[in-house]
């Protein structure tokens, strides 16, 4: 699974998590409207994708974090 399908899963309501695409955004460094952007279909280059997986990865660390307390 690459890191706009991920991103498509986390933000999906009906089938995936339904995070909202704002907070996903402030993860991936970015606006939710870029996000919006790829997921329709956009190619993004190497450095987005780079930048979005750091980003989930943060994302992903920060809930291990918390939910291990």
């Amino acid at each position: 699974m690459n890191v706009i399908e991920k991103i498509k899963w986390l933000t999906d309501k009906k089938q995936g998590m339904g995070i909202p695409m704002m907070v996903i955004a402030r993860y991936c460094g970015c606006h939710p409207s870029t996000i919006t952007y790829y997921l329709e279909g956009a190619i993004p280059k190497q450095k987005v994708i780079d930048q979005y997986e750091d980003g989930l990865n943060r994302f992903v660390k920060e809930i291990n974090e918390k939910m291990g307390e």
